[in-house]
């Protein structure tokens, strides 16, 4: 099953402007996380599509 990442920052957006109970900087930590991570597949992506890149997994492990 593939997962597009665009959800991600879709999400992100919607939590943003959620005006549930929690804290706004758990809310604003949580949304940057994920439009980080929909941006880093979306680039990962387009290099392994359209300049034939392979990133490998491996690499990012130990960040």
């Amino acid at each position: 099953m593939t997962f597009d990442w665009l959800d991600y920052l879709t999400l992100a957006q919607n939590l943003v402007g959620q005006t549930v109970i929690v804290s706004e900087q758990a809310k604003f930590r949580s949304a940057i996380s994920r439009a980080y991570y929909a941006a880093f597949h979306q680039a990962k992506q387009v290099l392994e599509e359209k300049d034939r890149l392979t990133i490998p997994y491996k690499m990012f492990i130990n960040l």
